[in-house]
């Protein structure tokens, strides 16, 4: 018996090649941009906030916040993520995809719409609160979904275009709030903020229809086999339950949801288990504190403030230097995600490291400068340095939480793992968001240096525990972190090596048997 899994592209498929000539990718694609939508909120809300404070009907109606009142305003989006991608990961899993998808849709509608339409700070906050449950949510739901139902031929390309999404959220709030910068009314900053909602009103209505698929994987698990390789069927074979490529998709479901039960044997602490699991905890840990306190958090919701310490305090032209930042890191990003692979993920974050920091210092000492100084030209100069910092960090670490992580963790603590990132993300990010603001109001730039120290050292510890996955199989990449005794289960790509399983727990399921590749034709 073969030691390799068979590969899908050796599996006939009666798709067209083209995605937009076959009705059945057609629906499945039209899924997945649906799927996308739960994304543009959380960009959209990284640009919120700065878009809000550069809107003289904002700052007057909410009495100019600063300090800890802002950093609440801030950290109400993130608090939720401190527990509730835990609780959706075991709801996803107990009650589907598709019920969690509607409640987080209904939860990032209503967010915006009680910050939006309240009478206070109390209200403002309650529906960021809202809004932040529904991103938690969506967190653990949206994109496994869109990686369950997408065609293998394009899966990499929708799930790795994903977060994607998440720059174009920011880069639409971002022109808003310039469109609204001279409308003097209330309605200016209550506008942008109800239109946070925008991503999720289709995948509202979508969700509650036939139409929207559930997980294969969930209904397998379910017992409802049929319904899965129908699903399978129509999205990749237009209806087609023998085609080579489903029946093989749907054996690879039914043997992942078999590991899934191995994996529900296991805990947090194996972590601790291994000399190898040990290294991946420090690695989720790493990758944790380096995406929340790179100064990133700090750039993106409080760039307003760190402008106008630079002397530049036109409100239309802090809009429009927001607005360019968003469309420059969305590019930048997709760009990332191109090369991550080709140049390797040690260099890809160590050039992203010197970068951050060669121009976070340079923001620091032309903020001096022009403290010190008054020199206009000085305090322009730190438009272009800061946004090179900030395209710098997101070159590398937009893309490495979900590319690096779940490939050097080991099948059986994988959701585990991702599940401590989100919540110690979401700390540093709550951190950020009340520290933030009250160190910038006391020490202004001098603030800055703190990040800077914090890639430096992040930095030196990334030297000695990042391990190069480039180009290397999961059982190459699970003997870098084991030895011998590395013990592989499941692919990072989602397929899974059914070759070393035994056939018969399937065939005792009464589930068809694995499609043998045919190139004779």
């Amino acid at each position: 018996m073969s030691t390799e899994a068979p590969s899908w592209k050796t599996w006939r498929n009666s798709a067209d090649p083209k995605w937009w000539r076959d009705a059945g990718l057609r629906k499945c694609m039209f899924n997945i941009l649906i799927l996308y939508g739960s994304v543009f909120a959380n960009g959209y809300d990284s640009g919120l906030i700065s878009s809000a404070q550069g809107l003289p009907s904002w700052i007057t109606y909410f009495n100019n916040p600063h300090g800890g009142v802002l950093g609440a305003m801030v950290a109400a989006y993130s608090f939720p993520q401190l527990v509730f991608p835990l609780l959706a990961s075991f709801l996803s899993d107990r009650y589907g995809r598709k019920p969690l998808i509607f409640t987080a849709s209904v939860f990032k509608i209503a967010g915006p719409m009680l910050s939006g339409f309240g009478n206070s700070k109390g209200t403002y906050i309650g529906g960021r609160l809202v809004t932040g449950i529904a991103c938690a949510v969506f967190q653990v739901t949206a994109a496994p979904l869109i990686a369950e139902i997408a065609h293998p031929r394009f899966r990499a390309f929708v799930t790795g275009s994903f977060l994607s999404t998440y720059f174009i959220g920011s880069i639409v709030v971002a022109w808003i709030g310039f469109g609204f910068v001279h409308w003097n009314s209330e309605w200016a900053w209550r506008t942008v903020t109800i239109l946070q909602c925008l991503g999720c009103i289709p995948l509202l209505f979508w969700s509650v229809t036939p139409w929207m698929a559930e997980s294969p994987r969930y209904l397998v698990k379910k017992g409802h086999q049929e319904k899965a390789l129908s699903i399978l069927a129509n999205f990749h074979a237009n209806g087609d339950k023998d085609d080579e490529l489903v029946v093989n998709e749907f054996r690879e479901v039914v043997l992942a949801v078999e590991l899934d039960r191995q994996a529900a044997q296991s805990s947090y602490l194996d972590f601790f288990r291994t000399k190898g699991n040990r290294k991946r905890l420090w690695l989720v840990c790493w990758v944790s504190w380096t995406t929340s306190m790179a100064g990133n958090n700090l750039a993106a919701y409080y760039l307003v403030p760190i402008l106008e310490s630079a002397g530049i305090t036109d409100f239309a032209k802090l809009q429009g230097i927001s607005a360019g930042l968003s469309g420059a890191a969305w590019f930048t990003a997709l760009a990332g995600a191109q090369v991550f692979e080709r140049l390797g993920r040690r260099k890809t974050i160590f050039i992203s490291f010197a970068g951050m920091i060669v121009f976070f210092s340079l923001t620091t000492g032309l903020s001096a400068g022009y403290v010190n100084t008054g020199n206009v030209s000085i305090g322009i100069a730190v438009i272009p340095v800061l946004y090179l910092f900030l395209l710098f960090f997101v070159f590398a670490f937009n893309p490495v939480a979900y590319l690096y992580l779940p490939e050097i963790l080991p099948y059986q603590l994988r959701t585990k793992g991702m599940a401590l990132f989100s919540v110690l993300s979401a700390g540093g990010q709550v951190f950020n968001a009340y520290v933030n603001p009250i160190a910038l109001a006391a020490i202004a730039y001098k603030y800055y240096i703190v990040f800077i120290v914090c890639d430096a050292i992040a930095a030196v510890i990334g030297y000695f525990i990042l391990v190069e996955t480039k180009g290397l199989t999961l059982e190459e990449i699970a003997a870098c972190f084991d030895g011998d005794e590395a013990l592989v289960s499941g692919g990072h790509d989602g397929k899974v090596a059914i070759d070393h399983y035994e056939d018969e727990k399937v065939l005792e399921s009464g589930m068809p048997a694995l499609a043998t590749a045919n190139n004779d034709s």
